[in-house]
C-alpha cells in the first residue's frame, strides 16, 4: 500500500480519557552524576538498580536444537542434552572452564586438576557484545597488569539455515591478550587454563544460590587424550573412538600442556601459554558434540576469521516488516538489538514440521511454559513486526489445539482448548489457553493479509467455543459464568484465579475484534459473549473483595485485601510472590477492570506503600510476600502488571519508572541475558516483552482507546534530543504500520516530527500529544509549523 498522507492538522480540546498526568512531586529535580532530572530515565534507572551478577548468557545458531551457555566468568558450557527432546543425547556434554593464569609449574598445573570450581560471581569479569552482526560474546579478565579476553561464537558450516536442527554446530573461542597496561612491567607470557568437565550445573531462582554445583556427576564420562600441538596442524583433544572434543587451531605462537584425566579426582586439564603481548591470540573449536574428525577438521581449516566473516550476511539478515526503534539511550537500542537474536536461539527446529519452537529458556525451562510463549509473540514478536517467526512459534500451539486435556478437574477435552504441544510441554496453566488465543488473534489483527488473516479463523472460532463452554459448566462449588476452577501456575492448586480468567477474557475479547475486523457473523456473538463474561466476573470480584480482610493506609484510609481467587482460595498465596505476578493486576491489562476502579487502586497500593514494604528485604531472593519497587515486581520483573495501571490512567512517572526499572533491573546491563527473578534463573527470552511493550506504548499505542491511534503519549524526555533524531520506524499496529521520527531543534523550540503511515484500516482518531518540554513552541509535522499553547495538550490528526 502506498504512504498515506490524506491527514489534516487539527487542535482539539483537551482529551480527557487519555491524558497524561504528572504524579504530585515526581518531577523534582533528581541529582545523578553532576547532572539532575526531571523524571526518570536509564541513567537514573541504573542507580536504582544494582546489574545483576551470577548470570549466563546462550551463545547460538538461529533455531537450531543445541545452544551454548557462557556464565559470567567465561566458563562454556555446552550441553545437547537440556532440550526436552534431546535427551539421546545425554553424556555427550562438556563443560569447559576457561581461566587466564601466570605461567605456572607442572606440580601447580597438576594441583589445578582436582580442584572443584564453583562459580561464585566475584565482579573480576567483565562481559560485552562485539560490533558484528553475528553475536560475538566477550568476556575479559584483568590481571597482572593485563586484560585477557575471551571471544565466543556459534558457527554452523555454511552459515545457512538450519534444515534438521541437528547440524554440526561449534563454538570459535579466542583467547587473547587485549591490551597491556603502560608504565609497568609485564610478564612475557601468559597461560590460559581449559577444564573439562561433564556438566553439573543445577539452576534456581535464589539469589546468590542460583547456579549450584553438582560435584558429583563432574567426572567427564570417557578418557580423552591428545597429541602435541603443532604450528602447523594444530592440537585435537580425542574421544577413545577417535571424535574431537576439542581442536587448537594451527598458526598460533603457542605452546600447550594437555595432562589427562584419571578415573578419580584429577580431571583433563589443557593449558595454553602465549607471548603477553597485546594481540597476541590463540583459537580454539569446541564441537557441541564429540565430532567426526573429517567435519571438525573442515571447520577447523575455515578459521576463526572466515567463519566469523562468513556468518556476517546470516546474521545481517531482518524481516522487511521488521520495526526500527532508535533511542538516544543506546542501552535501550542494545538491549532491544540483543533481544532480537536472543528470540531466534532460544528456539529449536522441529525437523518433521520444518517449522521452530520457541522454548522458554536456555539452560533452565528448556521447554515450553505456553502462557509466557503466548506473551513472548502479542507483546514482542509481533509488535517488533517479525510476522513470520510470530507465525511459526504459534504453529505448533494451533496444531495441538484440542489435544491436551485443560488443567481442571472440571473441563473435560474440547476440540477448541489451546496448551502446549505433548513433546514440548512443561507444566500447564489454565490461563494458556488465553494468552494464546490472544496471541493468535492479535497476530490476526496485526497482519495484512485477507487469505492469511482468514486462515487463523477456524483456530479462533473454536478457541471461543471453548470459553463459551467452559462459562456454562456448573456444579464446581464455585462462581458460575467464569472459568471453573484450574490450576493457574507451577502450584498444582485449582482455584478461580484471577489469572486464569483475565488471560481467557483478554484472548476472547481480542478474538471478537478480529472477528468484528473481518466482518465474520459470528463476532457479534462472541463480542456479547465477552461483554457478559466481564459483567459476570466483576460483580463476582466485586463481592469476593467485600468479604476479605482490612488493612489502614498511611492517610488512614481502610482498603479491603484484594483477592486473587473468587473460589478455592489457598491461604498461602497471598503471601507467595505470585500473588503480585499473577494476581489482580492483570485485570487491568486484562480489560476486566478498570484502572481508576478503587479495587485497582487498592491492590496497587497494597504493593506500593502497604504493609509488605514494612516487611520487605530488598536484594533478597523472590520467596517473601511480595512488592512493588521502582514500579517492579519483587518476584518475576515480567510480570509487573502495575505498568498498564499507570499506563491507563496517564501516571507518566510511574509508568517511565516502570518501564525504566525493566531495562536496569530485569536484564544485564553486560550482555542483556533476561532474568526470571533478579539474582535467580537467567538465559530467558519469555520476559523480553515486557520493556518492549512499554517502550512502544509510550510512543505507539493503540491499545488506549477503541479505534484510536494515540502518538508520543507518554514518550520520555531522554528521547527528545537536540543531538540525535528518535526513530520508531515501520512499527506495526492494528491499523497497519507507520514510521515516526522526530528531533528537537537546537534551540529547544521546534520539535520536527516526520509521520508517514501505511493503513490497511485506518483509526477513527490519530491523536499526536505534546512532551512536556520546558521552551517548546513550536511542532512542526512533515514540515509544517503549529504553534504551542497553554491549553494544547495534544493536536488530532486527521
Amino acid at each position: 500500500m502506498g504512504i498515506d498522507k490524506s491527514f489534516v492538522l487539527a487542535t482539539v480540546a483537551i482529551f480527557i480519557a487519555g491524558c497524561v498526568t504528572v504524579q504530585p512531586g515526581a518531577l523534582e529535580k533528581v541529582p545523578v552524576q553532576g547532572r539532575t532530572f526531571s523524571e526518570p530515565n536509564m541513567l537514573l534507572a541504573e542507580q536504582w538498580w544494582p546489574d545483576l551478577t551470577d548470570y549466563w548468557t546462550p551463545v547460538g545458531w538461529k533455531h537450531h536444537r543445541f545452544r551454548y551457555n557462557v556464565f559470567f566468568d567465561g566458563t562454556i558450557y555446552a550441553d545437547p542434552s537440556l532440550s526436552k527432546t534431546a535427551k539421546e543425547w545425554v553424556g555427550q556434554g562438556l563443560q569447559l572452564n576457561v581461566e587466564p593464569y601466570a605461567v605456572a609449574s607442572a606440580k601447580t598445573l597438576d594441583s589445578r586438576r582436582s580442584v572443584p570450581i564453583s562459580l561464585v560471581d566475584d565482579h573480576s569479569t567483565k562481559q560485552g557484545w562485539t560490533e558484528n552482526k553475528t553475536p560475538v560474546l566477550w568476556t575479559e579478565w584483568s590481571k597482572d597488569g593485563l586484560l585477557l579476553r575471551e571471544n565466543v561464537f556459534a558457527h554452523v558450516p555454511g552459515s545457512t539455515d538450519v534444515k534438521t536442527g541437528t547440524e554440526p554446530l561449534f563454538a570459535w573461542v579466542r583467547l587473547s591478550v587485549h591490551e597491556t597496561m603502560p608504565g609497568i612491567p609485564k610478564p612475557k607470557k601468559y597461560s590460559f587454563s581449559l577444564k573439562f568437565n561433564a556438566p553439573h550445573v543445577y539452576a534456581k531462582m535464589f539469589v546468590r544460590s542460583n547456579i549450584r554445583m553438582e560435584f558429583d556427576k563432574a567426572k567427564y564420562p570417557r578418557h580423552l587424550n591428545a597429541g602435541k600441538y603443532d604450528k602447523e596442524s594444530g592440537l585435537r583433544i580425542l574421544e577413545p573412538d577417535g571424535k574431537v572434543r576439542l581442536a587448537v587451531a594451527p598458526g598460533a605462537d603457542v605452546e600447550t600442556v594437555f595432562l589427562e584425566g584419571n578415573d578419580k579426582e584429577k580431571d583433563p586439564l589443557l593449558t595454553i601459554t602465549l607471548n603477553a603481548n597485546a594481540g597476541a591470540h590463540v583459537d580454539i573449536l569446541l564441537p557441541m558434540l564429540p565430532t567426526d574428525k573429517s567435519i571438525a577438521d573442515r571447520e577447523l581449516a575455515l578459521g576463526y576469521d572466515k567463519a566469523l566473516s562468513e556468518s556476517e550476511p546470516f546474521w545481517s539478515q531482518r524481516p522487511a516488516t521488521a520495526a526500527t526503534i532508535q533511542v538516544p539511550e543506546p542501552e535501550i537500542n542494545n538491549t532491544l538489538y540483543q533481544f532480537e537474536r536472543f528470540s531466534e536461539v532460544i528456539s529449536e527446529r522441529v525437523p518433521e514440521k520444518g517449522r521452530n519452537m520457541s522454548l522458554s529458556g536456555s539452560l533452565q525451562y528448556v521447554a515450553a511454559w505456553a502462557t509466557p510463549t503466548g506473551k513472548l509473540v502479542s507483546m514482542f514478536l509481533d509488535p517488533l513486526g517479525y510476522h513470520e517467526l510470530a507465525a511459526q512459534y504459534l504453529e505448533p500451539f494451533i496444531e495441538a489445539q484440542g489435544t491436551a486435556k485443560p488443567p481442571s478437574t472440571f473441563i473435560e477435552k474440547h476440540p477448541g482448548f489451546l496448551g502446549s504441544p505433548a513433546a514440548f510441554t512443561s507444566i500447564d496453566w489454565m490461563a494458556d489457553h488465553g494468552s494464546l488465543l490472544f496471541a493468535i488473534a492479535n497476530h490476526a489483527l496485526l497482519i495484512d493479509n485477507p487469505e492469511e488473516k482468514r486462515r487463523y479463523l477456524p483456530v479462533v472460532i473454536k478457541a471461543c467455543e471453548f470459553i463459551q463452554a467452559a462459562r456454562k459448566i456448573k456444579g464446581h462449588g464455585g462462581v458460575e459464568g467464569i472459568l471453573p476452577p484450574a490450576r493457574y501456575s507451577d502450584k498444582p492448586d485449582q482455584t478461580q484465579g484471577v489469572w486464569n480468567d483475565g488471560w481467557n477474557y483478554k484472548g476472547l475479547a481480542t478474538a471478537a475484534r478480529f472477528l468484528r475486523q473481518i466482518n465474520d457473523p459470528r463476532a457479534d456473538e462472541f463480542t456479547k459473549e465477552a461483554e457478559d463474561y466481564k459483567q459476570t466476573f466483576v460483580k463476582a470480584f466485586r463481592l469476593a473483595a467485600s468479604k476479605t480482610d482490612t488493612w489502614v493506609d498511611s492517610a488512614g484510609q481502610v482498603h479491603h485485601f484484594i483477592p486473587s481467587s473468587l473460589h478455592g482460595f489457598v491461604e498461602e498465596s497471598a503471601r507467595h510472590g505470585f500473588y503480585l505476578d499473577t494476581g489482580p493486576m492483570i485485570l487491568v491489562f486484562a480489560g476486566l477492570m478498570d484502572a481508576n476502579d478503587p479495587l485497582m487502586q487498592s491492590a496497587l497500593k497494597w504493593f506500593r506503600e502497604g504493609p509488605p514494604q514494612h516487611f520487605a528485604r530488598f536484594g533478597a531472593s523472590y520467596n517473601q510476600v511480595p512488592f512493588l519497587r521502582h514500579e517492579m515486581s519483587s518476584c518475576i520483573p515480567g510480570y509487573s502488571w502495575n505498568n498498564f495501571i499507570s499506563h491507563q490512567t496517564g501516571d507518566r512517572y510511574h509508568f517511565l519508572e516502570g518501564m525504566y526499572s525493566q531495562y536496569a533491573g530485569a536484564v544485564s546491563r553486560q550482555t542483556k541475558t533476561l532474568c526470571e527473578s533478579r539474582g535467580g534463573i537467567t538465559g530467558r527470552i519469555t520476559h523480553a516483552d515486557m520493556p518492549f511493550y512499554m517502550t512502544r506504548l509510550a510512543v505507539v499505542d493503540d491499545i488506549i482507546a477503541d479505534k484510536e491511534l494515540h502518538l508520543l503519549r507518554i514518550c520520555p524526555l531522554a528521547w527528545i534530543s537536540k543531538d540525535k533524531e528518535t526513530k520508531f520506524e515501520n512499527m506495526p499496529t492494528a491499523y497497519g504500520p507507520l514510521t515516526l521520527r522526530w528531533q528537537l531543534s537546537k534551540d529547544g523550540k521546534d520539535l520536527d516530527i516526520d509521520y508517514k503511515s501505511s493503513f490497511h484500516q485506518k483509526p477513527e482518531r490519530i491523536i499526536l500529544h505534546i512532551p512536556p518540554i520546558d521552551g517548546i513552541k513550536n511542532v512542526l509535522v512533515n514540515g509544517k509549523k503549529y504553534p504551542i499553547k497553554p491549553e494544547i495538550e495534544f493536536f488530532e490528526l486527521l
